[in-house]
């Protein structure tokens, strides 16, 4: 299962499928934004560029080597905010040899 929403432009799309079965992955518009093949398992990955901050729908098509084929969609959208940092505490410049910093940041 892949999250809805990643930190990274660049994603890998993983799963199994017939041994020896061709690969297309396509993005909403049918562009091909890539490709792969099935191992003797059945095991495939297959590394995938995002579009920044919009939702990306991808469709995985499989195609075994009697022409059959079976496809599958997802939707994944790629988070290019980058991270703010909040310092809470302290507020005011100390001088001491330790001193606990607490804050919050945006989740992954």
């Amino acid at each position: 299962t892949l999250p809805q929403t990643v930190h990274s432009p660049t994603i890998v799309l993983d799963g199994t499928t017939e041994n020896d079965s061709t690969l297309v992955v396509t993005n909403a518009s049918g562009t091909i934004v890539g490709t792969g093949t099935a191992i003797a398992s059945g095991i495939w990955n297959i590394s995938a560029t995002l579009v920044p901050d919009t939702a990306n729908v991808l469709t995985v098509t499989a195609t075994d080597i009697a022409g059959n084929t079976g496809s599958n969609s997802v939707t994944i959208t790629e988070d290019s905010t980058p991270n703010s940092l909040v310092i809470s505490t302290p507020a005011q410049t100390l001088n001491a040899d330790n001193i606990t910093i607490t804050g919050f940041t945006k989740a992954n």
